[in-house]
């Protein structure tokens, strides 16, 4: 998968790998005609899998403080098949402007509230509605 941002020559894209029963473990990122510059700078594997499916556990490489690397390693809690909890257990500060650093998600079933703690401790709280999309953030 390719594309490119808008005023910039550079193709940007990811190059995918699956398992055996034809789930995506790595996403890998690159840049260029070939996809063979910049390599692993928003890689994302997803390194476990439950019996039915459901992602246990994810890594993403991401923009840090000191380049790139680290940035979440996601594991995942499911009641049946209805997701119940995210952590993140990535130790990799990430303080540039805008950024935070996803400690916990908890999840519930009234109108999808979820709760995530910024570097500072600053909570904030997000609502999305049924169907995905955001709807207040309130701290």
């Amino acid at each position: 998968m390719k594309w490119k941002v808008r005023d910039e020559l550079t193709d940007r894209g990811y190059k995918f790998s699956y398992d055996g029963l034809n789930r995506l473990t790595t996403a890998t990122y690159g840049e260029g005609a070939s996809l063979s510059a910049n390599l692993n700078r928003f890689d994302e594997s997803i390194t476990a899998y439950d019996k039915m499916g459901n992602i246990l556990a994810m890594q993403r490489q991401g923009k840090l403080d000191s380049g790139y690397g680290l940035m979440d390693y996601l594991t995942y809690t499911y009641t049946g098949n209805r997701l119940t909890k995210v952590s993140d257990v990535a130790t990799a500060p990430i303080t540039y402007p805008g950024a935070f650093h996803f400690n916990n998600a908890l999840f519930s079933t009234d109108f999808l509230k979820k709760e995530l703690h910024k570097v500072r401790a600053i909570l904030c709280q997000y609502t999305f509605c049924d169907c995905g999309f955001w709807v207040k953030q309130e701290r």
